[in-house]
């Protein structure tokens, strides 16, 4: 009897051992996890957050490269309409040069 609760008592002992061994197993393995998700959302955050600084980098290039653009395009267009300005004045010079002419020589025959 006494030799049967001494291997009853062992079991039991076994058993608190091995309920101890595979709790702590899978206290270990919680923990692990646990740590791995957070290493993993720390990174998804960290990469997210590179990500939305390129995509605002981006759109402030893109920004900054169409209002050059508009830039450019009024200024070729000043320069156009002063091209323009530039030609109808040395047009109107040339015309009131033949007009100047034309009454130096209108007054050449009348003094004739």
């Amino acid at each position: 009897m006494e030799e049967a609760k001494k291997i009853e008592e062992a079991r039991n002992r076994r058993k608190a051992n091995n309920d101890a061994k595979r709790q702590k197993k899978q206290n270990d393995a919680e923990a692990l996890a646990a740590k791995t998700r957070a290493a993993r959302e720390k990174g998804l955050l960290e990469v997210h957050g590179k990500i939305e600084k390129k995509k605002k980098e981006k759109r402030e290039e893109e920004a900054r490269l169409a209002q050059e653009l508009k830039e450019i395009r009024l200024q070729r267009q000043y320069l156009n309409a002063n091209a323009a300005m530039v030609e109808e004045q040395a047009w109107k010079q040339l015309e009131a040069g033949k007009e100047r002419q034309i009454r130096n020589n209108q007054n050449d025959r009348l003094i004739d």
